[in-house]
């Protein structure tokens, strides 16, 4: 109670800003009224756009159920490369709340295990010093109550920055990137990182899982690029 008071006095002082576009907010507020989030349409295919019921695209993958709340663009697009940036509690909150609703609706009678995150590779954990990833997955966990299984997966090999290649490239240079930490043997996942692309990182983390025995892998994102990106 003394901390959130004293929270509170600070903040008249230096006052919150929108995690969206920068406005002054109330100390409990994260987007100003102004903001809306961009989220996309609710129970479709993140990689052919169709209703999951009429999904073109489910033998594609290895992972056995895909969401994102939000387009990975203008001001949600700006708040993701700010939280790569730096270790933004407030940031990860508002993602990992949106994320929280999408999980409930997508995801409705999975009952999960375990949340873990994305691996980084060690040269750029290293450089920045946190993985955003862990800081949605540990924040779904307080949501959702499921277990936050850190670091279950590691990340190896030569260090390459995805956004210079092709989609092709994508999926070339994750294969057999990925190894256990942990035994992962009957149990159902939700894996978690900050942006969908091209699907190439979700499917090499999930066959991962998967040779190593998980029951079910789902992966919850906090945004996904436009559909023209995702397909290989």
């Amino acid at each position: 109670m003394r901390g959130e008071l004293f929270d509170r006095m600070v903040s008249l002082v230096f006052p919150k800003g929108c995690v969206l576009c920068g406005a002054t907010v109330a100390y409990d507020d994260l987007v100003c009224s102004r903001c809306t989030p961009d989220r996309r349409e609710e129970h479709t295919c993140l990689f052919c756009g169709n209703p999951i019921n009429r999904c073109l695209c489910e033998t594609r993958w290895d992972f056995d159920g895909a969401a994102a709340p939000l387009h990975y663009r203008a001001e949600t697009r700006g708040a993701v490369l700010q939280l790569k940036k730096l270790p933004d509690r407030r940031i990860a909150r508002y993602l990992a709340e949106e994320m929280y609703r999408c999980l409930r609706r997508e995801f409705p009678d999975v009952a999960f295990d375990w949340i873990t995150e994305v691996p980084m590779h060690p040269e750029k954990l290293q450089k920045r010093g946190f993985n955003q990833g862990e800081l949605l997955a540990a924040q779904l966990a307080l949501l959702s109550g499921v277990f936050h299984r850190m670091r279950l997966l590691t990340c190896s090999g030569p260090l390459e920055y995805q956004h210079t290649l092709s989609r092709n490239e994508r999926f070339a240079a994750v294969r057999d990137r990925y190894a256990l930490a942990g035994s992962v043997r009957g149990k159902t996942i939700l894996l978690v990182d900050d942006v969908l692309t091209t699907g190439a990182t979700a499917q090499a983390c999930a066959a991962c899982l998967k040779e190593g025995g998980a029951a079910k892998v789902y992966v919850l994102t906090a945004a996904a690029t436009p559909l023209s990106h995702i397909l290989p």
